[in-house]
């Protein structure tokens, strides 16, 4: 069918081929394709502006990985209240708060995987990974379970408790484990 005219024409009465035609819409689909849309751009700004206006802390790494939890906690609190749902998002928000070797490492990881394709799990996976590995989780895990109030005074095992407990919610998974434990 290439090449053969139509019975239309292009408005100044000239014949249209068949193959002309495709062309034609083949680049004006590609020509759509490439422009986003403006109310997309608008919304990408106002996003980032949601998330900014609260001056979210930076995260520069280093080797307290308390401090990496608490960052992370925050920053998924800032992603919930504005409402930023979309995974790459997500992904993106919190990686541009990331400073110094922080951000040296997200670049380790961003030249060794398809982040494009990277889920807000598999982010934090990695970033815990990173900043508070699995053998120092394992070893408040069991310092929980040796845990006995000795010395301490009652607030003091009871904060201690509290503290190690987060770390260890397979093993109290709910208020009635925690009190079952806590005695």
């Amino acid at each position: 069918m290439d090449g053969q005219t139509r019975n239309c024409n292009n408005g100044n009465g000239d014949r249209v081929s068949d193959g002309d035609v495709a062309r034609i819409i083949c680049a004006i689909a590609n020509r759509v394709g490439n422009i986003p849309p403006q109310n997309q751009d608008k919304n990408k700004f106002e996003m980032i502006a949601k998330f900014e206006k609260p001056h979210p802390h930076k995260f520069l790494g280093g080797s307290n990985p308390y401090e990496a939890k608490v960052w992370l906690r925050q920053i998924k609190k800032l992603l919930n209240t504005s409402d930023i749902r979309n995974e790459l998002d997500r992904v993106t928000m919190t990686a541009f708060q990331m400073e110094g070797v922080a951000d040296h490492w997200w670049e380790m990881i961003r030249s060794t995987r398809q982040v494009e394709t990277l889920t807000w799990r598999q982010f934090e996976d990695l970033f815990m990974e990173k900043y508070f590995p699995n053998s120092l989780r394992q070893e408040i895990i069991q310092e929980f379970l040796r845990l006995k109030q000795g010395k301490m005074s009652v607030t003091q095992y009871a904060n201690r408790f509290e503290a190690l407990s987060r770390y260890a919610s397979a093993i109290v998974a709910n208020e009635e484990d925690k009190v079952r434990r806590f005695e």
